[in-house]
């Protein structure tokens, strides 16, 4: 793990149409990479179903394990539902109640004897209902495409066609996107700019037929000095969503099960699973979207308050002292005039669902 170094986060205001304006108030060192980032509490993954892969096939023992600590650990923190499952029995409708699928280290999916033709099918088909979500890392996607294992799921689920040819384990550095669009995406909410580790760092070509559509997050910096391919460009994560609404992410990290003990793992998959689940709840003002800032949003001169969640909920306002201003119930897109919200200060926003609760710090002035 890299050295750890501290930011200093400065308040700013921002214009943002309309006259509308926000302060975004964080004061403080950050510590980058020193712990997990904490839980979207905009993402809906609380309420999801997540049903890990693992297969039967030796190797990575030790990751295999610390990722499946992880994913108990993010459980914990966040309260989603979580099980084990066999891949050899998979059926639609013992699939069907699952949000989210995870692979961990699952190896050798083109065997029968690890995931069957009929189990197969019954993944395939889950893939295609709308709005589900695949996670994969690491060697839950090694299926080599010079030997015909399963190309299938690797044009269509991991977008890349596997090489096997690492024989080494360097040091590689990865960084951030430097896209606005993916980096305005809340899956690299928090995470750091870089991060560098001994790995494997796989090689893979790019002619998945997948592979136009997805949106890396991270690129591998020194893949030619590596010699890994394609360079020099070299995805090391990358999310993308289906016609279906059905999202993927994918990424080559990690091997080492040291790697896979860190904050930046656990945080890369958090956030991969917050993406998966689907969009955050979206709150606007004037139809100014919410941007969360460690918990502090905006600041507006308007009193209308617009939701749109597709679930029923209860919208309440709340002083900082603990006092009630407002209630009232909503479902869809709805537009709440608070009163409260036309006088300077800060209040506490809650929305409220039978699965999970949101709460956020508006600043109004």
């Amino acid at each position: 793990m890299p050295n750890t170094r501290n930011h200093l986060r400065h308040n700013y205001v921002r214009s943002i149409g309309n006259g509308a304006k926000f302060i975004l108030v964080s004061i403080g060192l950050i510590a980058a990479q020193a712990q997990m980032v904490a839980p979207n509490p905009l993402s809906p993954l609380k309420s999801k179903k997540v049903l890990v892969l693992e297969g039967t096939a030796a190797g990575h023992e030790a990751s295999k394990l610390a990722a499946w600590t992880n994913l108990q650990t993010m459980q914990t923190a966040v309260g989603f539902t979580l099980e084990k499952g066999d891949a050899t029995k998979l059926t639609a409708a013992m699939l069907a109640k699952y949000d989210i699928i995870v692979f961990n280290y699952f190896f050798h999916t083109e065997l029968p004897d690890q995931f069957p033709d009929a189990a197969k099918n019954a993944f395939i088909g889950w893939l295609k209902l709308p709005h589900k979500g695949y996670v994969g890392y690491h060697t839950s996607g090694a299926n080599e495409w010079s030997k015909a294992e399963w190309p299938w799921y690797q044009d269509n689920v991991t977008s890349m066609r596997y090489i096997v040819d690492h024989p080494d384990i360097p040091e590689g550095t990865i960084t951030k996107t430097t896209d606005p669009a993916v980096l305005s995406n809340p899956i690299l909410k928090d995470l750091p700019a870089s991060y560098t580790a001994k790995d494997e760092w796989y090689q893979f070509d790019t002619l998945g037929t997948t592979y136009p559509q997805i949106k890396p997050i991270y690129f591998l910096q020194n893949a030619k000095a590596l010699n890994r391919a394609p360079y020099p460009t070299h995805p090391a994560a990358w999310y993308r969503e289906d016609a279906a609404g059905t999202r993927y992410f994918y990424s080559i990290c990690f091997h080492e099960p040291v790697a896979v003990n860190t904050p930046f793992f656990r945080s890369l998959i958090l956030r991969a699973l917050e993406y998966v689940s689907g969009d955050p709840t979206t709150i606007t003002i004037k139809d100014v979207a919410v941007t969360p800032k460690d918990n502090i949003s905006f600041v507006t001169e308007s009193s209308e308050l617009n939701v749109t969640l597709d679930e029923p909920y209860k919208i309440t306002v709340w002083s900082p002292q603990g006092v009630q201003l407002y209630s009232a119930n909503g479902e869809g897109k709805s537009a709440f005039e608070i009163s409260s919200l036309r006088n300077p200060g800060f209040y506490i926003v809650n929305l409220e669902t039978k699965a999970q609760k949101y709460s956020q710090r508006i600043l109004v002035y």
